[in-house]
């Protein structure tokens, strides 16, 4: 059997399976996408009614809300359109609305209406007449302004009083305008599901599809939408709205198709139903009740009715069919879209059946296409092939291919002995190959079989390695590498240094070559190995000399850089990178001004480009911006590069190499010796102008003293011997003086910025000057008085405060021989920090001449106006240092009422409010020879939260005494020495410190102490 015919009886068979499986297949995934489809498009066609219905509500809801808040107006109104314009009364005692309101006639008072109509029942009483014109008065608001689309706006009450306003309506009203007096509709849907023992929350609610009171035709269906109006609980009636059938289904949307809409309350009445829409009244009436309905759809609706869906859509087995539901907020109506089953599987089977009738004549079509392609594509080919295949087997072949079956067979034949010449032929090329791999000796060649056992070597891997080291390469490298039956294995190449049988090691860039088979199973490695050790080691000797290099600029804070003046790129170090923040190793030069200061980076481009353009070395320094954005002083030097010129000719420039180094440390150093050298010769000088002075001021009590001294000798009368050791013992106490005060300006010069600031307060501070300086002034007979302005507290440094003050008022002591010495303390003024410090005497004052220079060192040398020596002036120049030291200024005035006044200003810090912790950290008593000395301490220890105790007080918390054994005889808990040395008796307990250490530890010690 030829392979035509084999082809065709294959081809028919199979081409009409495949028919009925597309057409079964068809109809499967069609019913499937119907549904899927169709239950997004339900979804979408639901959502889109209630969407459309909802807005219409809320609209209602919306107008009905508007006219309430009209009414409750209007009748809070004084004026109100008279009853008579509106209403007349009927011989039977209800009241009618005049036909002009109908009309739109005008009416006495100007007032025109069309479209309006209403009904009074008889017996009207005052409140029901001010209800309904308030209604009226709200329907005549309201009218210009109601939707087109909404049929009519009316109120109804509960005495059966009506107000409507439809101007559209064919029967123009008539029905209301001509009502019986008993025309009674309390019992109907409208008014009971508005009445407050059905709604007592007074929400809008809405009537099931009814026949209006006016239709004596049973053909109009409407429901209305009521919502009650009630003022301070009093029901007064409701407002309503109606929708016609009509209207409400020519606004939904039309349900897809085989689809229906229907609408119902949450209690079972109908409201819409697409398909009964439009049918008799007969039908309507039928299936008002949807528990009673004669259409099982609505009836099988009724679970839904009270039930809270899950799912937008979802399968009704009771309906057979699809149900999506949606439900409304106000009113409790709920949406229904259903589609029935069968509507899908009928579209489904007529796709189905378009498909098989025009795939059958396809099929008998594509059959008979199929083995005519086959017979000439195919099996003519293959034929041709068959006798193409037994010629080239026959070649050298006495014997030649047997010719009988098929030609499929002959090809089977043809294929053996081709394979048989394929097989020699790879042997040949094997031996070439062979050949070929001993023939490169420069390389090691390994061949190994996939359970790692050598194959071949050539005669490179046994000159390198030796004959007995290359049988153990293919284990090592295999159970390093897992082995080689892991078929996910790959070529892989690396460098790695060995040591050979020989003891040399050397350098081998190894590639380890998995050998596939054309099923893709290994079966085998190929090692090869290049002897790279001369290369490693030039590049090793290249690396260190680079090593070397950055070490050396790293420890010269330096990095070099290339710039190529042709393309204008800069290669710079790794050091130079990191130190301005750089990530890339090269940079244009239009990139450098960025990494330099502003203020030099004109400067700096400047010179680079000059030295480029003169093709010159260039060196110069600029300030340049690290990592850390901040910026540094830098020197920058470019070495010139040039090649050869061309036959002889000019070189030629090729690129600079220099290098930038951060000379900060350079420049701080320099920067130190200017300053320290300037500092020595200012010290120097200062030292020599007061050697000098001392050594004037020191002649005159010294003259004084050797003088009274040889009156001593000569005297003999005891009253002048007296007299002139009262004079020596004067003399000793103004040079004591004096070296006091130069020594207290060095110690100042030395420690001033040393004390902390600390909190306290300035009004006590200057209270405890006072203090200190009146058993002296009660000698001299003054008196000493405050003046304190403020008592708060404030950060500074109270020690230094305490001696300018104290300055003061020892030298207002000093030169005040009768009167009084006053002492001020005035805070800040508003926002400022500025607390002013005074100390007024009424003493002889100072001169304008000495006035300008009382703050000068040794300015007082001179006597004052009553001949007095005046002292050497020390005191008020450390004063002055102080001062500006602590930001402040001090200065001298004649005071009003005679004498002299001195003013300190400084600027202190307000002190945050003390916590009860700080005020409870205990007590300190005082107890120190020198008073200055005491009063700075005092400072420090309420700085630091410390009250002081009184001396009568029996044991304070914190002692500070310069006697060893007034301490030992304490009962404080934390007692502090303060001596130059350790006292030969010293005991355990006490804390030591110098006296100058004072300032610097105290306030430490107190901390610590309160803390704990």
């Amino acid at each position: 059997m030829s392979l035509s015919l084999r082809g065709l009886l294959i081809a028919f068979p199979i081409v009409a399976f495949i028919i009925g499986g597309m057409a079964f297949f068809t109809y499967r995934s069609t019913i499937a996408e119907f549904r899927a489809d169709a239950a997004s498009e339900l979804v979408v066609s639901n959502d889109a009614v209630a969407d459309k219905l909802g807005q219409d509500l809320s609209l209602v809801a919306q107008t009905q809300r508007k006219a309430a808040t009209l009414m409750a107006q209007r009748l809070r109104a004084e004026e109100t359109t008279p009853f008579g314009t509106v209403f007349t009364q009927a011989a039977n005692g209800a009241y009618h609305s005049r036909a002009q309101l109908w009309d739109g006639t005008e009416l006495p008072g100007s007032m025109m209406l069309r479209g309006f109509g209403g009904f009074v029942a008889p017996r009207l009483s005052s409140e029901r007449r001010e209800t309904v014109m308030a209604a009226f008065d709200t329907l005549k608001a309201m009218s210009s302004g109601l939707p087109s689309d909404m049929e009519s706006l009316y109120f109804f009450s509960p005495s059966n009083d009506l107000l409507i306003y439809a101007p559209t309506r064919e029967d123009q009203l008539g029905f209301y305008r001509q009502a019986p007096a008993d025309f009674d509709f309390q019992d109907a849907e409208f008014s009971t599901i508005t009445s407050p023992r059905e709604n007592p929350e007074g929400e809008m609610r809405c009537t099931s599809l009814q026949q209006p009171i006016y239709d004596t035709t049973g053909r109009n269906w409407t429901t209305g939408c009521m919502l009650p109006f009630r003022v301070d609980g009093k029901h007064l009636g409701a407002w309503g709205i109606s929708i016609p059938l009509g209207n409400l289904t020519q606004r939904l949307q039309a349900p897809l198709n085989g689809a229906t809409t229907v609408i119902a309350s949450s209690d079972g009445k109908l409201i819409h139903h697409s398909a009964l829409a439009k049918g008799t009244v007969r039908g309507l009436a039928a299936n008002i009740d949807l528990s009673a309905s004669s259409d099982p759809m609505l009836r099988g609706l009724v679970p839904y009715l009270k039930r809270k869906t899950e799912q937008p859509v979802e399968y009704s087995r009771t309906l057979g069919a699809y149900v999506a539901a949606q439900r409304l907020e106000a009113p409790d109506w709920i949406v229904f879209t259903i589609l029935p089953e069968e509507a899908l599987g009928d579209r489904a089977w007529a796709i189905a059946q378009r498909v098989i009738l025009v795939a059958l004549p396809g099929a008998l079509l594509i059959g008979l296409i199929l083995t005519v392609v086959f017979h000439r594509t195919i099996a003519k080919r293959i034929s041709r092939l068959a006798v193409r295949t037994n010629r080239i087997a026959e070649i050298g072949d006495p014997k030649g291919v047997e010719s009988q079956g098929d030609e499929i067979h002959q090809l089977e034949r043809a294929f053996d002995k081709m394979e048989d010449r394929l097989e020699q032929a790879r042997s040949r090329e094997s031996r070439s190959f062979d050949a070929l791999v001993d023939a490169a000796k420069n390389y090691a060649m390994i061949l190994f079989d996939r359970d790692g056992v050598l194959v071949r070597s050539n005669e490179g891997a046994v000159s390198l390695f030796g004959q007995g080291a290359i049988e153990h390469l293919a284990p090592e490298f295999i159970a390093a590498e897992s082995g080689l039956h892991d078929g996910r294995r790959r070529s892989e190449m690396r460098m790695r240094e060995r040591v050979l049988d020989d003891g040399t090691s050397a350098w081998l860039e190894e590639t380890f070559i998995p050998l596939v088979d054309e099923t893709g199973e290994t079966f085998g490695a190929a090692y090869i190995a290049h002897d790279l050790t001369s290369l490693r080691n030039s590049q090793r000797e290249a690396e260190n000399s680079l090593l070397y290099l950055e070490m050396a600029q790293s420890s010269a804070h330096a990095g070099h850089f290339a710039l190529d003046p042709t393309t204008m790129v800069v290669t710079i170090s790794p050091w130079l990178r990191d130190r301005l923040g750089l990530q890339e190793a090269t940079l244009h030069l239009s990139a450098i001004p960025a990494l330099i200061e502003e203020e030099c980076r004109e400067a700096a481009m400047a010179d680079i480009a000059q030295a480029i353009k003169r093709a010159s070395d260039f060196s110069f320094e600029t300030i340049a911006v690290g990592a850390d954005g901040k910026s540094f002083p830098a020197l920058l030097r470019g070495t010139t590069v040039f090649a050869d010129g061309v036959d002889g000719g000019e070189p030629e420039l090729i690129g600079y190499y220099g290098i930038l180094q951060d000379i900060s440390e350079q420049k701080a150093s320099a920067q130190a010796l200017v300053s320290a050298f300037e500092e020595a010769k200012a010290e120097a000088r200062a030292r020599s102008e007061i050697l000098a002075v001392i050594s004037h001021e020191i002649r005159t009590p010294i003259s004084g003293i050797l003088g009274l001294i040889d009156q001593i000798r000569r005297e003999r009368s005891d009253a002048e011997r007296t007299r002139a050791l009262t004079l020596i013992e004067e003399s000793s106490s103004v040079l004591l003086e004096t070296l006091d005060a130069t020594l207290n300006r060095s110690r100042n010069e030395q420690d001033r910025l040393e004390e902390e600031e600390i909190k306290f307060v300035p009004a006590a501070l200057v209270e405890r000057v006072a203090g200190l300086f009146r058993p002296l002034a009660r000698r001299k007979g003054l008196s000493i008085n405050l003046e304190l302005g403020s008592h708060e507290a404030a950060i500074g440094k109270p020690g230094r405060i305490q001696q300018i003050m104290a300055n003061f008022v020892s030298n207002a002591v000093k030169f005040t021989s009768a009167g009084r010495i006053t002492l001020a303390c005035t805070g800040p003024e508003g926002d400022g920090a500025i607390w002013t410090f005074s100390v007024t005497d009424t003493g002889g004052g100072i001169s304008p001449e000495r006035m300008k220079a009382i703050f000068e060192p040794f300015s007082g040398s001179a006597p004052d106006t009553l001949g007095r020596s005046s002292g050497s002036g020390l005191g008020l120049s450390i004063t002055r240092q102080l001062a500006t030291d602590l930001g402040g200024t001090v200065e001298a005035e004649a005071a009003a009422a005679g004498g002299t006044r001195m003013i300190f200003k400084v600027p202190l810090a307000p002190a945050a409010p003390e916590t009860e912790r700080e005020a409870a950290r205990g007590t300190i008593r005082v107890d120190l020879r020198q008073a200055s000395l005491a009063v700075r301490a005092e400072a420090i220890a309420e700085g630091c939260g410390f009250a002081i105790a009184d001396p009568e007080e029996p044991a304070a918390d914190v002692m500070l005494s310069d006697d060893h054994e007034a301490l030992a005889s304490t009962a404080s808990a934390l007692r502090i020495l303060v001596s130059e040395k350790e006292p030969q008796a010293a005991r355990k307990g006490f804390i030591r410190m110098a006296p100058d250490e004072l300032a610097t530890r105290l306030a430490a010690i107190l901390g610590d102490y309160g803390d704990d």
